[in-house]
Order: C-alpha cells, then sequence, then structure tokens
C-alpha cells in the first residue's frame, strides 16, 4: 500500500515535471519534439525516485539503462496516443493528460517486473560483498 501511494505522488510529480517541460517546449518547438524534451527531462528525475523513494534500490547504471529502454517504448506508446489524440482535434494539453495517465499506470507494471525486482537487489548486494572480500 505504501509503495503504491509513494509512486502514485513520484508519478503525478514526474508528469508535472514532464508537462511543464512540454509547455514550455511549445513555446518553439513541434509538439512531437516538445514531447521529446519532456520525457529526457522527466526520465531522469523517474528513474532517481522511484529507484530511492519507491523501490528502496540503490542507483545502478545497469538498472538505469533497463530503465530507459522501458520508457523508450512508453515514449513510443505516448507519442503514438498523443498524435491520435491531436489527430481528433483534442487539445495538446488534454492529449498529454489523457496519454499521461496510460503510461503510469503502464510503467508501474514495467518497473515492478522489469527493473526493480527483489531478487535483483539481493544479487546486487552479494556482487558488492564479493568485491570487498
Amino acid at each position: 500500500m505504501k509503495q503504491g501511494i509513494l509512486y502514485i505522488v513520484t508519478g503525478l510529480i514526474t508528469t508535472l515535471i514532464n508537462t511543464l517541460l512540454f509547455m514550455l517546449g511549445l513555446c518553439w518547438m513541434p509538439v512531437v519534439l516538445a514531447n521529446a524534451a519532456a520525457w529526457a527531462g522527466a526520465v531522469v528525475f523517474a528513474y532517481g525516485a522511484n529507484a530511492r523513494f519507491v523501490f528502496c534500490q540503490p542507483v545502478h547504471l545497469s538498472a538505469f539503462i533497463r530503465f530507459v529502454r522501458l520508457r523508450l517504448v512508453s515514449l513510443g506508446a505516448e507519442t503514438l496516443l498523443l498524435e491520435g489524440l491531436l489527430q481528433m482535434n483534442i487539445s495538446p494539453l488534454v492529449s498529454k493528460a489523457a496519454a499521461a495517465v496510460f503510461v503510469v499506470l503502464a510503467n508501474y507494471i514495467l518497473y515492478r517486473t522489469r527493473i526493480f525486482r527483489k531478487e535483483e537487489i539481493h544479487e546486487i548486494i552479494d556482487d558488492h560483498r564479493s568485491v570487498l572480500q
């Protein structure tokens, strides 16, 4: 329960960062480029916040790379959804909000199953112990 609440709060903050960067980007970029730039800024925050506060795991480059790969998949899905909604003449901000709901839910499932697995943290700890011995 606590993890779910922390994930929602982190997701909301990430979405806020993403949306603010998106809105700033719209001042001088096409919608799709503004979305990609917003994604890049938000993904760095999202990894650190999820690793540290939601899943209580250390930050590791290998996990960050997997995180970015999964986020690239969700960026693709978000972009397709955003473009589809824009084609239906829905405003960019409303389209962005609808896509964000989908992305937050999909990412939680992917994080739990692909990035922040409990057994992986034990492997990392064991690797560090063997180096120290």
